[in-house]
């Protein structure tokens, strides 16, 4: 029952964020079509900039379902194996020499 309503507040707080997102887009002048797009791009790249410094998965592993069902949980399963592949390579190059 804990796990359940970790996930649904954690997920609610991720909607409630990307609402006040669309509001704040819309104030400032953009279309609400064009503000939902950029809802979209602005909780990928909080997603990818959280799973770069290691604190997507802290966070998913304490709400669980709730980070993993919206959008976030996209960007972060995209943007984690790129990471782990960027790492892998530059730490090759520096241990080849």
């Amino acid at each position: 029952l804990s796990n359940c309503i970790k996930a649904f507040v954690s997920g609610g707080l991720i909607c409630v964020l990307g609402q006040a997102l669309l509001m704040l887009y819309t104030k400032k002048g953009i279309s609400e079509a064009d503000a939902a797009l950029w809802v979209s791009i602005t909780l990928i790249g909080i997603s990818a900039v959280l799973t770069a410094f290691g604190l997507y998965e802290k966070l998913g592993k304490f709400c669980g379902a709730g980070t993993i069902v919206p959008i976030t949980g996209f960007a972060n399963s995209v943007v984690s194996p790129a990471i782990e592949c960027l790492l892998s390579q530059a730490l090759s190059l520096f241990t080849a020499r």
